[in-house]
């Protein structure tokens, strides 16, 4: 794991349904981490209001601290994309020596510096996804469902005509991508909010559960997970900064929707702490 806020919810990846469901503090980072959690919620019930720089206070540092030790002792959890992984190893696939590939066809494509911000399987060109027909897809699943909140309570993001000047981040690692760089640091310029819906392009042919950015100034899409995609659609919630820490350290895990089994309070409309329209 890497050290340090905001490094130090670094590196999770999915254990989906075969890794074992939804697993609770004590059982998920052992029983330092259960100590940590009981930190952070005293913390939590102490400082109501978790305001931003310049004026955080020392508590609210410390309950990062707090938070830093807990996730430092985690097994790799995000819930996120097993059923991706499963359906490569049905068609006969290994997930881990696809991921490895990726990321060493990313750093020979990296060397240039035109390439940055842009993943080496992205498609380029072409048309973009259209975004009836995307909503569509989200519009079959049933009232209580993620898409069927992320619908009500989101709406479409255009991606930028350039690429983001980003660096790349951890592929397969969304939630913790977007949350490091919003929700996990008191120290960059806050021009970002965490948007956590769906996308999908001609490569992803059906919606994806995601992660990524919003730039504040332009409202438009900066992914620091799938890069710039400038052929995908979007559709996602804004979330501030300050909601996003508040509940990555009531939960203990990344993805604000769901701890990978079932939908979070959010999405069943009895977050008193979300303002739904």
């Amino acid at each position: 794991m890497k050290g340090g806020i905001p490094g130090a919810l670094g590196e999770p990846q999915s254990i989906g349904v075969e890794g074992g469901s939804s697993i609770g503090w004590g059982a998920a980072f052992g029983a330092g981490a259960a100590a940590a959690q009981r930190d952070m919620q005293q913390w939590l019930k102490d400082n109501p209001g978790m305001v931003e720089p310049p004026t955080a206070t020392a508590e609210q540092l410390r309950g990062l601290a707090a938070m830093e030790a807990a996730f430092t002792n985690e097994p790799e959890f995000q819930p996120h994309e097993p059923d991706g992984d499963a359906l490569v190893r049905a068609l006969g696939g290994n997930p881990e020596d696809i991921l490895q590939s990726l990321v060493d066809r990313q750093a020979v494509f990296d060397d240039d510096p035109a390439n940055r911000g842009i993943r080496v399987d992205a498609t380029l060109e072409g048309e973009v996804y259209p975004m009836e027909e995307f909503t569509s897809m989200l519009e079959f699943f049933p009232d209580h469902s993620i898409e069927h909140f992320v619908l009500q309570q989101g709406r479409p993001y255009e991606v930028p005509k350039k690429p983001p000047q980003i660096d790349l981040m951890t592929p397969k690692e969304c939630f913790s991508n977007a949350a490091q760089l919003t929700a996990m640091t008191f120290s960059d310029d806050g021009k970002y909010d965490y948007v956590e819906g769906y996308v999908i392009d001609r490569k992803l042919p059906f919606p994806i559960h995601h992660a990524w950015l919003e730039d504040k100034a332009t409202g438009k899409v900066v992914d620091p997970t799938l890069g710039w995609r400038p052929t995908a659609a979007y559709y996602g919630v804004p979330m501030k900064r300050t909601y996003v820490r508040r509940k990555l350290l009531e939960n203990g895990y990344y993805g604000i929707f769901t701890d990978g089994m079932r939908p979070n309070d959010i999405v069943l409309g009895k977050d008193e702490d979300f303002d739904y329209k």
